[in-house]
């Protein structure tokens, strides 16, 4: 992960690191509030769901009443941004790649035998027991990082305590045919599982039992949420309302506030970025105190939703202080913005590229604003891959007002941003249009490289 994005070809029985593919994008680390948790895994089914790579050498662990109890101090996230990753990205010498990582949660992991009916702590799973005793200790099977060294971990951290750095969790990325952008908010991040299993407390149990639904499936999100189940009650919200790609639509926002409420309250971060969006678009088109006392109800979501860990989060809490939002300002846009885009939110990493290159909050820097424009665009936010086409191939840059020229051009790199921008909002693709306000023919050479390069849109 420090060389660049990290490329796998992943089975269900195998993972295998592609050392020699080079994708661009480096991992940023975000701290976030720090969590423990402790998991049981009680059979041989629930061990190779949850822990694939090792559950052969491991499977005798969990026979007759034996469990294991997997401990997690979870400090922070380091994320590249990539998503709508499509095999048209990927550079030579990558071509078995099936996923690359898109983040990885990173802190310290315990894993110790358990006894069944009975939880432990994490401190016992760390091999601390009761009152320091070796007990645990002579239980322990496997750990990495520790305990005492996270406990050091801070919101604000840039990289995580020393002691506290392992891998925990892997967020894959897939590498698809053609990018398709979801419409409003992403789903939960939850424990992948195989058939007929789901995600319930980390791991994977059989359906029967509750867990987390399907994102897509409103009849189970339903049966989930009337069980207790938050997650399924932020998807059930997200389901009940018609997000289109300009913004809320009002099809149900009554039967969608309170669930999105409930998911909030109980702690699902992403539920607190939607619950913010439904009572700004509530509020459109009434009365202009009503419509601010939505924006700074909105703003104390995102705030919450931002600490969390919610790149999207923080990416909406920045736009509301960028020079186009309603609060404008500059000291509190820049690390919303910077925390948004390290978080791989393309909206924030959006508004930080604007902020470097016209100095809003900080000294303009063009060559750094339009690098982190580059991880808006490897983030899906398919505006940045247009402005950057047109940045690379024709060396200007008309977003600004006044327009930017005499940039540094590289037709090859403005293909490459054109084809992403294309692929992920077809319907908007005119960047030919764009580059044509400056210089005819260079709109015409644009065209014609994008045709040859594969784009029939804009084949005469």
């Amino acid at each position: 992960m420090k060389r660049g994005t990290v490329a796998l070809r992943y089975g269900c029985d195998e993972v295998e690191l592609l050392a020699d593919c080079r994708i661009p994008g480096s991992y940023a680390f975000v701290g976030v509030s720090r969590k423990e948790d402790v998991v049981s895994l009680s059979s041989s089914d629930e061990l190779k769901a949850s822990l694939p790579v090792g559950a052969a050498r491991l499977a005798a662990e969990v026979a007759g009443e034996a469990k294991l109890d997997l401990a997690m101090v979870l400090v922070g996230k380091a994320s590249s941004g990539w998503t709508a990753l499509t095999r048209t990205d990927l550079p030579a010498g990558c071509e078995s790649a099936t996923h690359v990582v898109r983040a990885a949660t990173l802190g310290a992991f315990s894993l110790a035998r358990g006894s069944e009916g009975r939880v432990a702590t994490a401190a016992e799973a760390f091999g601390a027991g009761a009152g320091g005793s070796s007990t645990s200790a002579k239980n322990l099977l496997v750990r990495d990082g520790d305990l005492e060294s996270c406990l050091g971990s801070t919101r604000e951290a840039t990289r995580p305590p020393e002691g506290c750095g392992a891998t925990i969790r892997l967020e894959l990325e897939p590498v698809v045919e053609s990018a398709s952008l979801p419409k409003g908010p992403p789903p939960v991040a939850t424990v992948a599982c195989p058939p007929g299993a789901a995600s319930s407390g980390g791991v994977c149990r059989p359906l029967s039992l509750p867990h987390v639904c399907k994102p897509d499936d409103e009849a189970d999100c339903e049966a989930q949420c009337e069980a207790g189940g938050l997650e399924s009650c932020y998807h059930l919200g997200r389901l009940r309302i018609d997000w289109t790609p300009t913004g809320l639509g009002a099809s149900a926002q009554d039967e969608a506030r309170p669930l999105l409420e409930r998911a909030c309250d109980g702690g699902v971060a992403e539920s607190c970025v939607a619950l913010g969006e439904v009572l700004i678009a509530e509020t459109a088109g009434r009365d202009l105190a009503t419509q601010r006392a939505a924006i700074q109800q909105a703003g104390a979501l995102w705030d919450a939703a931002c600490e969390a860990g919610s790149g999207r989060g923080c990416g909406l809490r920045a736009f509301q202080f960028s020079q186009d939002g309603p609060l404008p300002d500059a000291a509190a846009h820049r690390p919303l913005a910077q925390r948004a885009c390290d978080l791989g939110d393309g909206l924030g990493c959006a508004l930080l590229a604007n902020a470097q290159i016209q100095g809003f909050g900080m000294p303009p820097d063009r060559d750094g604003g339009y690098a982190v424009l580059e991880r808006a665009c490897r983030a899906a936010d398919a505006q940045s891959c247009r402005r950057l086409a047109v940045v690379r191939y024709a060396g200007t840059d008309q977003s600004i007002s006044p327009t930017i020229v005499g940039l540094p051009v590289d037709e090859a790199a403005g293909i490459r941003f054109g084809l992403r921008a294309c692929r992920l909002e077809p319907e908007a693709c005119g960047i030919d249009r764009t580059i044509g306000m400056v210089d005819a023919a260079v709109a015409k050479a644009f065209r014609a490289d994008m045709c040859s390069a594969g784009y029939g849109g804009l084949c005469d």
